[in-house]
């Protein structure tokens, strides 16, 4: 019951284990699902180029893993190849690589090589963003109008019209759904009156045009 949890676990050394490929298939196999691994060493394993496709095939899928020991195994260049290829098709996260007297041609290391300091700068990179804190809070919404309608201020207005007084009220202005509005009503009486005098208006009118 003291044993290390599998999800601590960082830094996995296998050296002189004697996995051949059988164990590697073993290992390339966790690494397809581990992502707390980030250091595993396979130094002198007997590890033919059959071992090293089943891990690279694995680094495919793998983005925890930052180092990789491959020294003396002989995985050749097909294992080599196989590595390369596992960079080139999506591995970001592999920034070291050791393949020393794997019988890996020199144009292959290059590559190797030269993908690998590509995650590095990239990881770096990376490293130097500021983190943000806390989850991202979507923007407040927009504030909704805080108008409120204004009461009618009523104003009086006195005239006279053909020597009568007439008196109009003045209700207004208000502002309303965001318009300006104004309102004139007519004092009541004074609209009744008004009406009798455009009638005696028509009539006096209709009287000349007869004559």
């Amino acid at each position: 019951h003291d044993a290390l949890p599998i999800y601590k676990l960082v830094n996995l050394t296998l050296a002189w284990s004697s996995l051949g490929d059988a164990g590697c298939e073993e290992v390339a196999q966790a690494l397809r699902h581990n992502f707390f691994v980030r250091e595993l060493d396979l130094y002198n394993n007997d590890i033919s180029s059959f071992g090293a496709m089943r891990v690279a095939h694995a680094l495919q899928v793998n983005t925890s893993l930052t180092s990789l020991n491959f020294a003396w195994n002989a995985i050749g260049n097909d294992g080599g190849t196989a590595i390369q290829r596992a960079l080139e098709r999506g591995n970001t996260s592999l920034t070291t690589i050791n393949l020393k007297s794997c019988g890996v041609s020199p144009p292959v290391m290059a590559q190797i090589a030269r993908l690998t300091s590509i995650n590095k700068a990239d990881c770096e990179r990376k490293s130097k963003l500021p983190e943000v804190q806390g989850k991202f809070k979507p923007p407040p919404p927009p504030e909704q109008p805080s108008w409120k309608p204004r009461s009618f201020e009523r104003k009086s207005e006195t005239t006279a019209i053909d020597g009568r007084t007439v008196t109009r009220t003045h209700r207004g202005p208000a502002v309303l759904g965001g318009r300006f509005q104004e309102a004139f009503i007519d004092n009541p009486v004074d609209v009744v009156a008004r009406k009798k005098q455009l009638k005696i208006q028509h009539n006096q009118f209709a009287a000349d045009l007869v004559q």
